[in-house]
């Protein structure tokens, strides 16, 4: 047994509480409301991993393109630097339908969305960066596609990050703020200097509290023999760019 299945086993399976089922429960039938629907849903779909920037991807990535048709001056911002994408794209178009991702530069992606300087360095202060790893903003086509995506999600970070003392994540709606703070992160800021882009909300939580999240625990135990058969498939192959 090695140190993952060791901490897995070492967590009892525990009683899911109503509000943080509720709250899940909600931000998954806004996922799957059609007027909030980002695009229909994809039958004919594969999971995929790619470690670039979003400038590498942004192509096949519909949420960038509809942003800069939004906002035009986004097309100057800086979006080139490494993250690590976990998607679900339609075999089809080979276009990304579902994505989130993880990184480790707080500051280029505080950044990319026009923060100002004076801010940047209030939020270096009162986080500890270096300790910590970033989940960035999710969006989904379904709620199946955001359970799927958490679970590999929570084994790719219990596998290759959980030495990490935090996880930083960028959350945007009052739903998905109300799963942090229900799960004990702690509200870092609203970023509302971001020029071009709504309201964010950076908040910390414990790498183990965010793991032993019951719904997320739960969703890394039925997704691991799906994660481990992808490590073995080559999925998590470091790739530069999306072909």
């Amino acid at each position: 047994m090695n140190l993952v299945d060791e901490y897995l086993y070492s967590i009892e399976n525990k009683e899911i509480p109503k509000k943080l089922e509720s709250l899940f429960k909600l931000y998954w039938s806004s996922i799957d409301n059609s007027f909030h629907a980002v695009f229909h849903i994809e039958k004919n779909k594969k999971f995929q991993f790619y470690r670039d920037s979003l400038l590498g991807i942004q192509d096949k990535l519909p949420l960038i393109k509809k942003l800069e048709l939004a906002y035009p001056t986004k097309r100057n911002l800086d979006i080139n630097f490494p993250m690590e994408h976990f998607v679900i794209s339609s075999l089809e178009t080979n276009e990304i339908i579902s994505h989130t991702s993880i990184y480790t530069s707080l500051r280029k992606l505080l950044l990319s969305i026009n923060t100002e300087e004076t801010i940047i360095k209030e939020i270096e202060e009162q986080c500890n960066v270096e300790s910590s790893i970033v989940h960035g903003l999710t969006f989904c086509a379904s709620s199946e596609d955001h359970k799927l995506l958490l679970g590999i999600l929570g084994n790719y970070i219990l596998e290759h990050y959980f030495y990490k003392k935090n996880i930083l994540a960028i959350v945007r709606g009052t739903i998905a703020a109300g799963i942090y703070e229900e799960s004990g992160a702690s509200q870092i800021c609203c970023i509302k200097n971001s020029k071009d882009f709504d309201n964010f909300y950076l908040y910390s939580i414990g790498t183990t509290s965010f793991l032993s999240n019951p719904m997320i625990f739960c969703l890394i135990i039925k997704y691991k023999n799906f994660y481990e058969q992808l490590k073995t498939s080559g999925a998590f192959y470091w790739r530069k760019t999306l072909k």
